[in-house]
């Protein structure tokens, strides 16, 4: 194992920015037919080659994307796929689409490049709920890093939210999402070379949930001869986040039906308010099948679903072809609505993701570099621990506190009622280890608990998950690079006190 300097890796954060000037095009024959890129410029006068919204694979299977006729433009960024809860301004003004599944191939020019490179394939984060393959990426910092030390560089799209992460119960497949970046990396693999890559030399590096993915990629025996080493950055399959453990998962196709029922079914009153009872939206809106974008299709759909559910109200598979038939999921309403449901995580579909985490992680079979950041998850406010703020507290209080926590973790797992006996213990030994009162009288202040909270997420959800995967990477006698990033930028943080994700997380 090695520990790598976190300055070899700042180079891995972009921000969106687009300084090049263009200067002219080239043309390149893929697997399907011909594409036109363009060979750019940087302010530093470093050339290269970006091929953009090359299409890898059709929904909703998904399949190979079929050959076209003539040369196909690859100048701009393909539509993304449907975004939830769109916290960032300059993806509202994105076209979606579940007519996403592209990648994008950044290349040294093909004038001074002379072997057959290093390919680095990076896979976005966002929760799998959004972002897309250029979020983050700024193209000069890329090409002066990457494409200048002689590696292809390729972003690629897949689908997020429950277009990409529904387990359906009636064919059991799960993981969409996850088999897009799979088919995606099987059109790597045969056309790469075209671009001057080495088809056997592919790194997959992503970072969150992008890093998750990349983790499970790594490990299941679909992507054998696809992927040769991997860069996992603050993500992990064996967090309870990124990977279903254990109860009912909630994004499932029975539930999505139970969705559109509790909307349009008055015996699904209860259901109906419920969901309003989140502040979600009106939902006699869709009740009454107004259109949400002007579109008399959307309306048409919409009472086409009200009538199929209702003639097909006791059949569960026929009810759920209702929804895959008339649903309208491009509606930002509606997909911010079924995050409600559960969040998207890995589903144990006993094929690519053929076995629980932690037994999965044991066929580690590649090099890979892991690691976290400093103050991983350190954005909560005071708020989401339910802290007053500007207050002080005792150790009693904190224990409350903390209980509350433990408990929500727990009750999150599905655990069984008879583990409550053994939370009190586990709470009073999590309090030994991140907090010193030296009575029970003394008080400290909210924003040193807070911080104290902060680190037991942080080590629960992100540094223990870590220190396993390379703990049994090494075991299996695989080269293990970790890593500590402990930079930390200067500005404000962002606290999305108002996400959706937050307020449900605090109920």
């Amino acid at each position: 194992m090695y520990w790598i300097s976190s300055a070899i890796l700042s180079f891995c954060f972009f921000l969106q920015c687009y300084s090049y000037r263009h200067i002219v095009y080239k043309k390149i024959e893929v697997k399907q037919g011909a594409i036109r890129g363009e060979v750019y410029e940087t302010e530093n006068g470093i050339q290269a080659e970006a091929y953009r919204g090359i299409p890898y694979a059709e929904p909703p299977l998904p399949v190979r994307k079929s050959s076209w006729r003539g040369t196909r433009d690859a100048l701009n960024d393909s539509s993304i796929c449907y975004q939830v809860h769109q916290q960032i301004s300059k993806i509202k003004h994105i076209p979606q689409s579940e007519d996403c599944l592209y990648l994008n191939v950044f290349t040294p020019n093909s004038s001074i490049r002379s072997d057959t490179l290093p390919v680095l394939v990076w896979i976005h984060g966002g929760s799998w709920t959004s972002g897309y393959a250029n979020s983050d990426i700024n193209v000069d910092v890329l090409t002066e890093n990457f494409l200048s030390r002689g590696i292809i560089f390729v972003s690629v799209n897949y689908r997020l939210g429950a277009l990409g992460f529904m387990h359906n119960m009636h064919d059991e497949t799960a993981n969409y999402g996850l088999w897009d970046v799979l088919m995606s990396l099987s059109w790597i693999k045969r056309n790469i070379q075209k671009f001057g890559g080495d088809p056997n030399n592919i790194t997959l590096m992503g970072q969150s949930s992008g890093a998750a993915s990349v983790g499970l990629i790594a490990l299941t025996k679909r992507s054998k001869g696809l992927v040769h080493r991997a860069i996992i950055i603050s993500g992990f399959i064996s967090s309870d986040w990124a990977t279903h453990r254990m109860g009912k998962y909630g994004l499932d196709s029975d539930r999505l039906v139970g969705f559109y029922k509790a909307i349009f079914d008055p015996e699904h009153k209860a259901n109906l308010n419920s969901l309003e009872a989140l502040g979600l939206y009106n939902l006699q809106f869709f009740n009454e099948c107004k259109a949400t974008v002007g579109s008399e299709d959307t309306e048409r759909k919409c009472r086409k679903l009200r009538e199929c559910l209702k003639d097909n109200s006791a059949e569960s598979e026929r009810a759920f072809d209702c929804v895959k038939k008339y649903a309208n999921f491009s509606n930002k309403i509606i997909r911010d609505a079924l995050i409600y449901l559960d969040f998207p995580r890995l589903y144990v579909d006993k094929d690519l993701v053929e076995l629980p985490a932690d037994d999965l992680i044991q066929q580690a079979r590649m090099p890979i570099m892991i690691g976290v950041m400093k103050h991983e998850w350190g954005n909560r406010p005071e708020t989401f621990y339910d802290l007053p703020p500007n207050s002080t507290l005792n150790a009693n209080e904190v224990k409350r506190l903390l209980g509350k926590c433990v408990r929500r973790t727990f009750n999150k797992l599905d655990f069984e009622s008879k583990v409550e006996s053994r939370l009190e213990p586990l709470v009073d030994e999590v309090f030994r280890r991140y907090f010193k009162f030296d009575d029970e009288d003394e008080k400290h202040h909210a924003t040193e608990i807070m911080n104290q909270f902060r680190k037991i997420e942080s080590d629960l959800q992100m540094v223990s998950p870590c220190q396993k995967e390379i703990d049994v990477y090494a075991l299996n006698n695989q080269p293990v690079y970790a890593f500590s990033f402990d930079y930390i930028p200067q500005g404000v943080v962002n606290y999305q006190e108002d996400s959706p994700r937050n307020n449900m997380l605090l109920e």
